[in-house]
Parts: C-alpha cells; sequence; structure tokens
C-alpha cells in the first residue's frame, strides 16, 4: 500500500474516532443535523491542507513571496492552537469543531510522517525561518503539535 494511502487512512480512522466519542458523549444521536455538519465539517477538515496546497497557495504565492504552503508553516500552526481551544471549549458550532478535529489530526500525522526526511519537514513546515532546524527541534515540533492535538480532543470529550 503507498505511503500516502495509509496516511489518509490513518488520518480518517483517527477523525472518526474521535466523532465516534464525542457523538457518545454529547448524545448526539437524537440530533441527526448536529451530526451530519461535526461529519462534514471533519472531512473539511481533513482535506483543507490538500486544498490550501493545491488550489489556494498558487493565487497567494503571485503577492507574496511565501516559499511555502501557508497552513503548513509553523507559525500558523502556533496562532491555530489558541484559536482551536477557543472554538473546541466556547464554541457550540459542530462545524467548527469539527473542522478543527479534521485539521489537527491530518496536520499531527503528516508532521510525525515528515520527520523521517529532516529536509522535507524544514522546506514543508518552517520554510519561514532563516536558519535550519535539527532533527531533535523537529521531533519536539512535530510531537509537541501532536500532543496539543490530543490534549484538545480529550478538552473536548471529557
Amino acid at each position: 500500500m503507498p505511503k500516502a494511502v495509509s496516511l489518509y487512512l490513518i488520518k480518517t480512522s483517527l477523525v472518526v474516532i474521535i466523532i465516534s466519542l464525542l457523538t457518545l458523549k454529547l448524545k448526539l444521536l437524537d440530533q441527526p443535523i448536529w451530526l451530519t455538519a461535526l461529519v462534514i465539517a471533519s472531512v473539511f477538515g481533513l482535506v483543507f491542507p490538500l486544498f490550501d496546497e493545491k488550489f489556494l497557495y498558487p493565487l497567494y504565492v503571485k503577492k507574496t513571496q511565501l516559499k511555502g504552503v501557508l497552513s503548513r508553516s509553523l507559525i500558523f500552526l502556533v496562532v491555530f492552537i489558541p484559536l482551536a481551544v477557543f472554538i473546541v471549549t466556547s464554541s457550540s458550532s459542530p462545524l467548527g469543531i469539527g473542522f478543527v478535529f479534521g485539521f489537527m489530526v491530518t496536520t499531527a500525522v503528516d508532521l510525525i510522517a515528515n520527520l523521517s526526511t529532516p529536509e522535507k519537514f524544514q522546506r514543508l513546515y518552517l520554510f519561514q525561518f532563516a536558519r535550519d532546524f535539527v532533527l531533535d527541534e523537529q521531533r519536539l515540533i512535530a510531537f509537541g503539535f501532536g500532543f496539543v492535538s490530543f490534549l484538545i480532543v480529550l478538552l473536548a470529550v471529557t
């Protein structure tokens, strides 16, 4: 099985597990519209990084000097974390919560999967920094974001 296919299976499986836990906790089986919105937003969160890379990046690269996809930059991810906490804890919107879960799972799995090639990790996620990060720093970034993503999911389902 190709690596890309197995990564998408992992991402999709994790999102399905999260949605299942959230459904049981919030007793959403009685609210099919809320559950449907949560699922649709999660799928959008799963494919958003790919959408950004294929469709949005060609638009904003013409106007800026960016060397990489904005939704993959470390600065964007650091800013996204407090926003994700706010959406999960304060919002009752299934669209926002689903998008956060889908995006964070996709990004965490991608970060960890790209650790095998430090040059690719540097090019994809750390392109806005002038210096090269060593492998230990890259591991800290990848596993740190994965851990924070896990904590945000726990925050929502407990």
